[in-house]
């Protein structure tokens, strides 16, 4: 009967560990394919080979030590106990202390190679800093890739030693239940109602020998975490600077020392005791151990009162030191260029004349108004969404142009929730469609961004032509899909009352073919899969289309910027996404959000259409990015194989810009004295927006022309003011072309000048007697206004302040219009209609219109009878948008407006070819 228990037991114990296990290998053959479609197998490969190397290993010595260990916890027991056990008796507790030992060490080992398998590639394949602390004089790579593997290593020591004194007692309690449920009498164990469990003095005994040993093992270990503790020291928050302080370097390194000394000591005294009995002699271990650390902390509190904070500006100086070096060179601040601006009010003509194509390309358009417009006049049906509107800088009909440009994703979350079903889903609404994109610095008569490219299919009016339009990988593609159906087609975009239908022809996909359509019936828990006719083996399922998510499926040991950007390359579609190296463990370097080094290494490229996701090696100096290249051979390419198309488009990301303007409103202070005292912080200038909500001043890309530079480049800048102050003192520029992608340029404005910041110029706008009343007697018309964003633009040695106002009337579907631009230089402010007319009024001097030109086409004239045609087409068209307009459809109306537009131009044409 035990036998046939013992075989039942094993059986439940296989068939449980299958179910557990079972969503990880279904997991695990679906990740296998979908890296092999990706082409990044030696990444999926890399990961489970380490983690099959070390897992393995891992299981078999700590199942044959635990086994070990109970079978000698056992054979003591016995031997102690005298207890007699038949043969089955002893088959049968071995054979629990087996299934035991392998269940522990199962879960052990599966939790420390899929915790651990990076910590020790990169100890591996770590590359040096070149760069040493100051303390212990070791290279930077020790505290990034070494450290925190030690650090690991005692922890799991650690546990592994706490899981054996659970063992020792447990078994110990196991075995003496057993005993005192047959045996009674046994003074060994008993239960009594009563008083309820009661150990008697061989209890003590028995475990006593094993828990001395795994306590003495403890304090060893407790010994080592002192010696861990002192490298952790270069992170110590004690001073008035992050790092090692006065007292952290002068008592707690050396004290730290000598508590690791004595915890050995204490662990061969505690040993002894514990294992002679000797009560008072393990109370004296315990009560050394905490008098040491009773002084410790006593001398620290005293140095630092008596010692440190009278004199603490001295005292610190050195280690301020350390923390100002140290934290530049790990958010790499340490190599921004500082000049002088003088911001003069000395502007002419001619100098307005010579900086034309900044001025020309002057953003007046808001980046949350276009994206409402967008989605009001091109969003065409309410499947479709502009998720982010993206600035880039394109070369159209021959100019250097800034752009606003967002791509048109497919979102279902707006249709009826009865619509939503798995066909809709997965099958048949699978993609966006085109992109719209629109000058910053133009607006139409209605106020509304001028599109350049719009519509479905695309039209464009310049010379960027969308040849594959469709976005099967973007920001909102949440949801897998299955492609290459045998009945139901892909819906490709909205045609009058039907739909245009597709065929994918990309290589995205996984095949459905053989048991594939099994398996991810599983993995997505859907029965569809097997039962849809429309799935066949020609079928392919699409999966992680989120190009945040794909990149960081492939690579998850970057970190992705928030804001991917759409960019339109001979003809078509793809995403560019930043990425950054980040590490916590640069000593010295202060914490800013968790992180304390990083850098923009890595740019991954996208293929909104096919997926093809390729990853760039921007930074081949960054030491992290070198080893997680060692560590993924071929995971990245060099960054003269990316084709100079995208090249064009590289923009410095606003997330690591942010962070570094965050951190150089303190550290841009490199004297001592002076970072002490605090005296010269600064801030992120607060500004308003166009909801009226207060917010930090976003940094703003710029097309312009730097001071002493030649020509116009894609800038990055924010300003900064004193901290508590509304003053500008200066601002922080990022480059975004060529050879000077990255390089940081700070220009500080005169102490003795008031310059002003963005929020003083709003009040001034406000304050100007004729502007305010202008504004007001808007506002008393049935509508509001909307102040946009202040954009601050150097020019030559001065600055010129710009700013949009919106109206937008009470309607519920209204759309806001940029009706005036607000220029300010000097004390003078003008608002005008356009910023050419702001111009001319305040430099007096008449500029030619800077609007981007749309090439004119000569076509023949068209006949009498297709005149008459178009002027009934254009009469419906009006019609219909008089029709959407009363009833709040503004994306009707605007599809209406845009086919009058296009019937009229066709017809202007006829006439003047005439």
């Amino acid at each position: 009967m035990k036998k046939l228990f013992n075989l039942k037991f094993l059986i439940g114990i296989i068939i449980f560990l299958i179910i557990v296990f079972f969503s990880g290998i279904v997991s695990l053959l679906v990740d296998f394919q979908w890296f092999k479609e990706v082409g990044y197998t030696g990444v999926f490969t890399t990961r489970l080979f380490t983690q099959f190397k070390l897992g393995i290993p891992i299981f078999v010595i700590l199942a044959g030590v635990i086994y070990l260990y109970l079978q000698y916890l056992k054979s003591e027991y016995i031997k102690n106990m005298k207890v007699i056990h038949t043969k089955e008796q002893v088959k049968s507790i071995n054979f629990k202390l087996f299934l035991a030992s392998l269940g522990l060490s199962l879960i052990s080992s599966f939790t420390l190679s899929s915790t651990y398998w990076y910590e020790i590639l990169s100890y591996i394949n770590g590359a040096d800093f070149n760069l040493k602390d100051p303390i212990f004089n070791k290279d930077v790579s020790f505290f990034i890739f070494r450290l925190p593997l030690y650090q690991a290593l005692y922890g799991v020591v650690f546990g592994i030693l706490i899981l054996l004194m659970i063992i020792t007692v447990i078994f110990c309690l196991f075995l003496g239940i057993r005993q005192g449920l047959f045996e009674l009498n046994n003074n060994m164990l008993r239960f009594d109602r009563r008083r309820g469990l009661v150990f008697g003095k061989e209890v003590f005994e028995l475990a006593g020998r094993q828990l001395a040993a795994i306590l003495s093992l403890i304090l060893v270990m407790i010994g080592i975490s002192y010696i861990l503790r002192n490298y952790s020291l270069v992170y110590s928050p004690r001073g008035v600077a992050f790092g090692a302080s006065y007292t952290d370097v002068h008592v707690t390194l050396l004290f730290n020392r000598i508590l690791a000394v004595l915890s050995i000591i204490s662990a061969a005294a505690l040993f002894l005791g514990l294992f002679k009995k000797n009560l008072k002699l393990t109370l004296i271990v315990v009560g050394v151990m905490i008098g040491a650390n009773l002084i410790q902390g006593l001398l620290e509190a005293g140095v630092d009162r008596f010692i440190v904070s009278p004199n603490e500006k001295d005292k610190e100086q050195q280690f301020i030191n350390y923390n100002i070096k140290y934290t530049r060179l790990g958010y790499g601040l340490d190599n921004i260029e500082e000049k002088d601006y003088l911001a003069e009010v000395d502007l002419s003509p001619e100098d307005i004349e010579e900086n034309r194509n900044t001025i020309k390309d002057i953003r007046i358009n808001d980046f949350a108004p276009a994206l409402e417009v967008y989605n009001q006049l091109q969003g065409i049906r309410n499947y479709y969404r502009f998720n982010d509107i993206d600035i880039d800088r394109y070369k159209i009909n021959g100019d250097y142009t800034q752009v606003f440009i967002a791509p048109r994703e497919i979102d279902l979350s707006k249709l009826d929730q009865s619509s939503i079903t798995w066909l809709n889903k997965h099958l048949i609404y699978t993609h966006g469609y085109g992109v719209a994109m629109s000058p910053v610095n133009t607006v139409t008569a209605q106020g509304q961004p001028n599109l350049i490219i719009k519509d479905i299919p695309p039209v464009s009016t310049v010379d960027l032509q969308v040849e594959r339009p469709e976005i099967y990988f973007g920001e909102l593609t949440n949801d897998y899909i299955v492609v290459n159906n045998k009945i139901t087609k892909e819906m490709d975009y909205p045609l009058g009352d039907t739909n245009a239908e597709a065929v994918y022809q990309g290589k995205a996909g996984i095949s459905l073919g053989g048991l594939n359509r099994l398996l991810f019936m599983i993995d997505r828990g859907s029965f569809n899969f097997l039962l849809s006719q429309d799935i066949n083996s020609k079928s392919k399922i699409i999966l992680h289309r989120n190009v945040v998510e794909r990149a960081n499926k492939i690579a998850p040991f970057l970190v992705y910027d928030k804001d991917p950007y759409i960019v339109l390359n001979e003809g078509k579609l793809y995403w560019i996404l930043d990425a950054y190296t980040i590490s916590s463990g640069f000593p010295y370097s202060e914490l800013y959000m968790g992180i304390n080094y990083i850098r923009n290494s890595v740019k991954v490229i996208i293929d909104a259409y096919d997926g093809t996701t390729d990853f760039y090696l921007a930074d081949e100096n960054d030491p992290l990015a070198v080893t997680y290249s060692r560590v993924f051979p071929g995971l990245f390419k060099s960054l003269n194989e990316m084709p100079q198309g995208f090249k064009e488009h590289f923009r410095y990301p606003q997330d690591i810009f942010s962070i570094q303007a965050e951190v150089y409103k303190k550290y841009h202070m490199t004297n001592a004295g002076v970072f002490y005292n605090r005296e010269d912080m600064w801030a992120i200038p607060g500004e308003s927006n166009v909801q009226e909500q207060q917010t930090k001043a976003e940094p703003l890309y710029l097309n312009m022309k730097l001071p002493e530079e030649e020509k116009e480049e894609f800038i990055l800048m924010t300003p900064f003011t004193p901290s508590g102050k509304d003053n500008m003192v200066a601002w922080l520029g990022a480059r975004s072309e060529g050879e000077h992608y990255g390089k940081l340029i700070l220009y500080k404005f005169p102490k003795q000048k008031m310059t002003y910041g963005p929020m003083q110029f709003k009040a001034r706008v406000n304050q100007d007697s004729t502007i305010s009343k202008e504004l007001a007697l808007w506002d008393q018309q049935g509508s509001s206004v909307l102040q946009g964003n202040v954009i601050i633009v150097p020019i030559e040695e001065s600055l010129i302040y710009v700013m949009p106002v919106y109206i937008r009337s009470t309607g519920t579907n209204s759309i806001p219009e940029m009706k005036r631009v607000v220029l300010g230089y000097g004390e003078k402010i003008v608002m005008e209609e356009t910023l050419d007319k702001a111009l001319q009024n305040i430099f007096d001097m008449k500029i030619e219109d800077t609007a981007p030109q749309v090439p004119e086409v000569n076509e023949p004239p068209i006949p009498d009878s297709q005149m008459e045609d178009l002027i009934l087409k254009a009469n419906e068209a009006f019609n219909k948008a008089k029709e959407a307009q009363q009833m709040g459809d503004w994306a009707e109306y605007g599809i209406r407006l845009d086919e009058l537009q296009s019937i009229l131009n066709e017809m202007n044409q006829s006439v003047q070819s005439e």
